[in-house]
């Protein structure tokens, strides 16, 4: 008897914690990098952020500058464009997950195929977002995950 009890309030502490983990795991210290070759787009979507209250926002047009700060520092966070100049987004997912397996990822895109949301789901990322009315669709997104924003 004491045993099962001692069991039910294992699980019962276990799944408190992860609730917590869940709903601590963005606060305005969250650490978020987006990747966009179009700076303008990428600004855009770190003022986003920046509006929401979080503060460790970083963002890059180049994607080797990118890569460079993933093999750096730990991210929470990343927005990835699928459609990059000089490189491939859905390659880049994959190395982020790999790289930085805690971290969430979302892609985004002007163009919104099918095939390519699908594969950006197999290949881990957490969502996929249009471009179009960014802002929007990333409060939206952040809703989801039940962020109490603003953070200050």
């Amino acid at each position: 008897m004491r045993t099962t009890i001692f069991f039910l309030l294992l699980i019962l502490v276990t799944y408190f914690q992860s609730i917590d983990a869940m709903n601590s795991a963005f606060s305005k210290r969250t650490r978020i990098v987006i990747l966009d070759d179009e700076p303008i787009v990428a600004q855009f979507a770190a003022d986003v952020f920046f509006e929401l209250g979080f503060e460790c926002v970083n963002f890059f047009s180049c994607s080797k500058d990118y890569v460079r700060h993933l093999r750096e520092k730990r991210v929470d966070l990343c927005l990835i464009d699928v459609n990059l100049q000089n490189a491939d987004g859905l390659v880049l997912l994959g190395w982020s997950k790999a790289k930085q397996n805690n971290a969430k990822i979302i892609m985004f895109s002007g163009e919104t195929k099918k095939h390519t949301i699908k594969e950006a789901q197999v290949l881990g990322a957490e969502g996929f977002l249009s471009k179009m009315e960014l802002d929007k669709n990333l409060r939206r997104f952040l809703d989801k995950w039940d962020i109490n924003y603003p953070l200050w």
